[in-house]
């Protein structure tokens, strides 16, 4: 049986069985429907393959645009598909989480999303977008599978993010004329509302379906703009396609021609210097933000976090409606910032039990550059490349403050061994933080090994009929009972070994604990501390062990 809602509680950034009070951990895999017909595409044999991977729930993509592709009207049939594959993961045993996806906030815009309504109903001139460089939704001069990702810091997408979650603050005289309501409101509230009643609909749709455990509230947030001391200073700390600043990016969408650098070849490598928007084109039919805008305009106050600012009252509004529409049960998986921004998320905060924080890791320089070295990463607690990748991996991860990272994974490096040694790095860390919910990014039926079908992105760990990262699928403790103390591959003596204590102080009403374990030609080698184990048909080892007083250490090592 699936893990189902009302089963388990969040309780300290651990997850916990409500039944037998032990700590759950969930593998799961993301399955992507970026564009039309935005089908996930998973069959019987899918669903049969992902459970024999012991992978316990899926992260299925559902964006905006295929829920609501035109104002007001909701496209329920493919509500209906959403239902139908939400009942066949429950059929193998597969939890589902919801995931309101985007990138660079639109397909209009270079990425994924909202729909094109959102951009026209502003008045921008969708046309004249890459004329302008408002976006890059062209990328055949590019060699490198990252460039979309650029959008996010050009004037569309940008512009967009900001008035999404501060036009109150930052553009308060745009006002939106609402069709449904014939009222007149903020593009914010415009915008926000139209993104949850979306999801609103889809949750009452889904709202009997057990194995729905909770909904993401928006992929991958960007506050656009929002808290940027100086538009006259490039805001990204990459550089793919242009390297603007926030300022030149809206002296271009107003129809301004400038001199610019362009990196189409290879990141943070200038490929040539360009005449922009030669054409004197326009992105927007009205100025939002004027030639002469202030450059501290977005700019906050040292006491004010934007975290608390700007997405909590979007997570607070979202998760209302999403429970009051699908059930009490449910939980909202609330994404952070990005790592960039991983300073923001040491501000304690007291958010409400039925929610999980999920924020995403990535190795960037690994991404980033196409290349795994073993002996240096990016340490995201000081924002520099690290020397001991693993040390550097783990403290980033431990900064996330993560209950689950709802997106990690490795793109294909070229070659096999290399992007198998990357993902791995990447788990062990994650594993050496135990953190309890973790969702690879991605499978993607029917991959043809060249790409995932968006932007040339190749990260699906199962690919021509077979699985390329095998270090996605490895041994993992389902059920813990007891306190967890170490879990992953042992890097002293090989193999893998789970310790835990007896019960950390908790009451637990069962001494078995659950391990998946892959499956092999050859026979593993287990050893116990104590107590017993057994198999069942499902590839779950059932590990008993004995109840002592006081709070001993119980040991499980398995080499294959």
């Amino acid at each position: 049986m699936p893990l189902e809602r009302g089963q388990f509680e969040c309780r300290d950034a651990q997850l916990f069985e409500k039944a037998t009070g032990r700590r759950i951990f969930i593998r799961g895999v993301n399955v992507p429907a970026k564009l039309p017909p935005f089908r996930h595409g998973l069959s019987d044999e899918d669903l049969e393959r992902l459970q024999s991977f012991g992978f316990t729930a899926v992260r299925l993509i559902v964006v905006w645009e295929a829920l609501e592709p035109r104002e007001n009207e909701y496209d329920h049939e493919y509500m209906q598909t959403i239902r139908y594959t939400v009942r066949q993961c429950a059929k193998y045993g597969i939890s589902v989480i919801i995931d309101p996806h985007q990138d660079s906030w639109s397909r209009w815009t270079g990425g994924d999303g909202a729909p094109r309504w959102t951009l026209e109903r502003l008045g921008f001139k969708l046309d004249n977008l890459e004329a302008c460089c408002a976006a890059i939704n062209d990328f055949k001069d590019a060699s490198h599978p990252l460039l979309w990702s650029t959008n996010y810091h050009l004037f569309a997408a940008a512009t967009m993010f900001t008035l999404f979650f501060g036009s109150e603050r930052f553009a308060p005289t745009v006002r939106m004329d609402c069709l449904r309501t014939k009222a007149t409101m903020s593009v914010q509230q415009w915008l926000q509302s139209h993104f949850i009643d979306a999801y609103g609909a889809l949750a009452k749709v889904l709202k009997d379906e057990k194995n729905v455990i909770g909904f993401g509230t928006i992929n991958e947030p960007s506050l656009g703009w929002i808290g940027l001391r100086d538009l006259r200073q490039n805001s990204s700390p990459f550089r793919f396609g242009y390297g603007l600043s926030p300022l030149q990016c809206i002296q271009l969408a107003h129809g301004q021609s400038l001199w610019g650098i362009v990196f189409y070849g290879y990141p943070f490598i200038p490929t040539g210097i360009r005449t922009l928007n030669a054409e004197r084109k326009k992105a927007l039919e009205i100025d939002i933000w004027s030639e002469n805008i202030c450059s501290d305009h977005f700019a906050l106050k040292s006491e004010e976090d934007p975290e608390a600012l700007f997405l909590h009252p979007f997570w607070n509004a979202f998760s209302q409606r999403i429970r009051q529409c699908g059930g009490d049960g449910l939980y909202i998986f609330t994404e952070p910032l990005p790592m960039e921004n991983l300073h923001y998320s040491q501000k304690k905060q007291t958010r409400p039990p039925h929610e999980i924080r999920s924020p995403r890791y990535y190795d960037f320089l690994t991404v980033g550059l196409q290349r795994f070295w073993t002996w240096m990463s990016i340490d995201f607690s000081t924002g520099w490349p690290s020397f001991g990748s693993d040390r550097s991996r783990r403290n980033t991860i431990a900064m996330l403050h993560a209950t689950a990272i709802t997106e990690v994974g490795m793109c294909w490096l070229g070659d096999a061994k290399e992007t198998d040694a990357a993902l791995d790095a990447t788990l062990s860390a994650i594993e050496h933080n135990l953190t309890p919910a973790v969702f690879l990014w991605c499978y993607v039926p029917n991959h043809n090994g060249k790409n995932d079908g968006w932007h040339r992105e190749n990260f699906s760990i199962y690919s021509d009929y077979q699985l390329r990262m095998p270090s996605a699928v490895r041994p993992y403790a389902l059920r813990v009972a007891g306190r967890p103390i170490r879990m992953g591959i042992d890097e002293d003596k090989g193999g893998w070994r789970l310790e835990f204590e007896d019960d950390g102080g908790q009451e637990i009403a069962t001494n078995e604990t659950l391990i998946y374990m892959p499956y092999t030609r050859s026979t593993p080698t287990i050893t116990l501390s104590d107590g017993r184990c057994e198999f069942d048909s499902m590839f779950i080892m059932h590990y008993f062990h004995t109840y002592t007083i006081g709070n001993a250490v119980h040991e499980v090592r398995i080499w294959v």
